[in-house]
């Protein structure tokens, strides 16, 4: 069975977030589908909470946010709990090179929040940057000047991520150090790849143009 409401909204992302953001099926029949695939009521329920708050916190939008700002987002104590180090700057990156705008970011920050985990890893992250953007993007179109370009260089960059790859790495090769040193060599080379690549990509692409004020 799968338990968390991410699993869900993975789900229902690959499955029925094609062509709009509302389902396009009745929420009951949605919700036995669901369960047929293995997801308990509770879950399903708590997916369809965290859409509807999604839903909620894009139309009201933030008033504190100003446009064009580039002040440095501070994360509160609670949110550095639960948003690792290398998720946080991860998330300071897709800022500074234009992908998420202030309030795409505090979009992404509070369905985080939102998410039962007690820890969120990069992994986590991605899929909710993924998310955001996607329905964003087809309720209120793309920012002006966002192309094709910075969704490449975004997917690239969403290959940077060796915590997790390195600590598996070395409970499987602990006994052979040959190998683990390999492994690592190999998971560090793939991230350094990834986020040169991902940065090339993204400084070849023209700014976003800031949103009129």
């Amino acid at each position: 069975m799968k338990q968390t409401v991410l699993d869900v909204l993975i789900y229902l992302f690959e499955h029925y977030m094609e062509d709009d953001v509302e389902f396009s099926v009745d929420p009951e029949t949605l919700r036995v589908e669901l369960k047929e695939a293995g997801f308990e009521d509770a879950q399903v329920s708590k997916a369809f909470d965290w859409l509807e708050g999604l839903a909620a916190q894009r139309h009201d939008g933030d008033a504190a946010i100003l446009p064009g700002s580039k002040a440095i987002r501070v994360f509160t104590a609670q949110e550095a709990r639960k948003i690792d180090l290398e998720s946080r700057g991860f998330l300071l990156f897709l800022e500074q090179v234009g992908v998420l705008e202030p309030h795409s970011r505090e979009l992404v920050i509070d369905r985080l929040m939102a998410l039962e985990s007690e820890e969120i890893d990069l992994e986590q992250v991605k899929w909710v940057v993924l998310m955001v953007l996607f329905i964003v993007s087809l309720s209120e179109g793309y920012p002006r000047g966002v192309t094709l370009r910075h969704f490449i260089g975004a997917g690239l960059l969403g290959g940077i991520g060796f915590t997790m790859s390195l600590f598996i790495a070395t409970l499987a090769f602990s006994r052979t150090p040959e190998l683990l040193a390999g492994a690592k060599t190999a998971v560090l080379g793939a991230s350094l790849i990834a986020g040169v690549a991902g940065y090339l990509v993204l400084r070849s692409a023209p700014p976003p143009e800031p949103p009129a004020g």
